[in-house]
């Protein structure tokens, strides 16, 4: 897929692709115009007159409807990038050729944690009755670029952000610890709670959850997950640190990425089929 930068032909495959997936699922519709898919414009990098000043990019959204009457109407959202920085050039100096390889693969960046949404984002729609409150999984795009994605859906919501009470944010899933996962803003919310309520009542998962061992890295406000707390919506951020090969073409594949998904998983069923959010306390 090229490194799935934003804009690029092999983005829309894969957004394309996410789509289909997401209806397939039996998931319903959370874009524009009763699709799966939110466009919003970016201006184009190329020079020339010959091209648009701006093109338009995708978001994917699907949404599993919650069971309860009262609690359907709040959402939680399971959400990762499916960008990454696409193949180097003298126009795209953020990807570094090594070599002859000259494609960010951005495996593990991130589509270890677009993978996580997805295998999510079936074993929810498995689950009979769905949890009580509704969940949104998103792919955004133009996280690479500025967090654009996230910052036009959180400008422009498809269902209302107030109703909003948990993003729980995958990126960078595949590497480092196989039984240990960062959840960044871990001690902002009750939903740090939630979390370490899942890994003790869980020991099948093997799994420890710690907070921001890298503060001074500011991984904070380095992805999606951002644009919804500036907003006042409650976070984790899934996330186990950078390595060797980060925003390399070397970053071919993750490894043990969807042990770690499984964390994200109960974490939202937890808070999806909780009478009362942890996420912001609203009344259940």
């Amino acid at each position: 897929m090229r490194g799935r930068d934003t804009p690029s032909p092999e983005l829309e495959k894969v957004a394309g692709w996410i789509a289909t997936e997401f209806r397939r699922f039996g998931l319903r519709p959370g874009g524009d115009h009763g699709t799966y898919v939110q466009r919003y414009p970016i201006p184009r990098r190329e020079s020339g007159t010959a091209r648009a000043a701006s093109v338009t990019v995708p978001n994917v959204i699907g949404i599993l409807d919650g069971s309860d009457p009262r609690l359907r109407t709040e959402y939680v959202f399971l959400t990762a990038h499916m960008d990454h920085l696409g193949v180097a050039s003298p126009a795209n100096p953020a990807c570094r050729a090594l070599g002859g390889d000259s494609i960010c693969n951005g495996a593990d960046d991130d589509a270890s944690g677009t993978a996580a949404v997805l295998a999510c984002a079936r074993a929810f729609a498995l689950l009979e009755p769905p949890p009580r409150r509704s969940l949104v999984f998103m792919a955004t795009s133009g996280e690479e670029h500025g967090l654009r994605g996230s910052a036009y859906f959180t400008a422009h919501p498809t269902v209302p952000l107030s109703a909003v009470v948990a993003d729980l944010h995958n990126d960078m899933l595949g590497r480092n610890w196989r039984d240990t996962i960062a959840a960044i803003g871990k001690e902002q919310s009750d939903l740090g709670t939630t979390l370490d309520g899942v890994a003790a009542a869980h020991p099948e998962l093997h799994l420890t959850p710690i907070g921001d061992i890298w503060p001074a890295e500011g991984f904070y406000d380095r992805s999606d997950h951002y644009n919804f707390a500036r907003r006042g919506v409650p976070i984790l951020f899934f996330f186990n640190g950078t390595h060797a090969d980060y925003q390399s073409p070397t970053q071919r594949r993750g490894h043990a990425g969807i042990r770690r998904a499984t964390g994200g998983w109960w974490t939202g069923r937890t808070d999806a089929t909780a009478r009362r959010s942890s996420g912001c306390g609203a009344a259940g």
